[in-house]
């Protein structure tokens, strides 16, 4: 029954997690991006959308302007964009990096993505753009159609998912609940030596095994160390992801206490 309890809860608090973190999503960024420089790149996109092209580029830095890759390729993404008026816009992701050279203005780059909602469709546009004092300039601008929202695309759900989605979210419970079990008995155990490095050893899950929630994704890392073995993160609007790792001290932890405890006098314990 406490083994039962114990899953349970860990349940409880993960899908609690999950709907904190999506429900923070768009005040979080809502907080944190800068009335300027999302007032900009909503002018930005609107001129691409317009097809303004010139008015588009004298945005731009002006080593960039003429960029023929940049020229050839603004009429290709303003052609993603449907006829339609959008029903929505928000922004989806918000990222400000601050350089500070020694000898020249310190400069901030912002990089911006929007979500545009039309009838029968959905655009991803990105808008990069460095300030220096007071001036804007365009770095760089991208757009790509989505078949849906970001957040119904990558939401945490059980429908139409597959067995493998199932197994690791199990074993994404289980290791740390088989770790902590461990821990709580090597404390409790008489250890020789080093009792201390075999608690840290019990402690970590060994490699990384990692599944995209709502692709199915697998990716591994091999030589990576994680506490507790498994855990899970979340970009804002982006996809669930998983992951595990092997509790191999808590294993080797088990297999070694039944000879530390049959054949070890209390005196050689520490």
């Amino acid at each position: 029954m406490r083994k039962r309890s114990t899953v349970h809860s860990a349940v409880t608090v993960v899908l609690l997690a999950l709907s904190l973190v999506r429900c923070d999503e768009q005040a979080l960024i809502d907080r944190f991006a800068g009335q300027q420089e999302t007032k900009l790149a909503k002018e930005d996109i609107e001129l691409l959308r317009a097809k303004n092209y010139p008015a588009l580029l004298a945005r731009f830095e002006p080593a960039h302007r003429q960029d023929p890759v940049l020229v050839d390729g603004l009429p290709k993404a303003a052609d993603i964009f449907p006829a339609d008026e959008p029903k929505n816009v928000k922004v989806i992701g918000y990222n400000a990096f601050v350089l500070k050279p020694l000898n020249a203005p310190s400069s901030t780059t912002y990089t911006l993505y929007f979500e545009y909602e039309f009838p029968k469709s959905w655009v991803i546009a990105n808008v990069k753009m460095t300030a220096v004092n007071s001036d804007f300039f365009l770095q760089a601008m991208s757009v790509y159609p989505l078949k849906d929202s970001l957040e119904r695309a990558n939401a945490f759900t059980f429908a139409n998912k597959p067995p493998l989605n199932f197994a690791m979210l199990v074993l994404a419970l289980m290791i740390p609940v088989f770790i902590v079990v461990s821990l709580v008995a090597a404390i409790r155990t008489r250890i020789p030596k080093r009792k201390w490095l075999w608690i840290v050893f019990i402690l970590l899950g060994l490699g990384r095994l990692a599944i995209n929630w709502a692709t199915g994704e697998i990716t591994t890392a091999p030589l990576t160390l994680y506490l507790l073995g498994a855990g899970f993160s979340k970009d804002l609007y982006g996809p669930l992801v998983l992951w595990v790792g092997f509790p191999l001290g808590a294993i080797l932890f088990w297999f070694r206490r039944r000879h530390w405890v049959a054949s070890s006098p209390a005196e050689e314990f520490s």
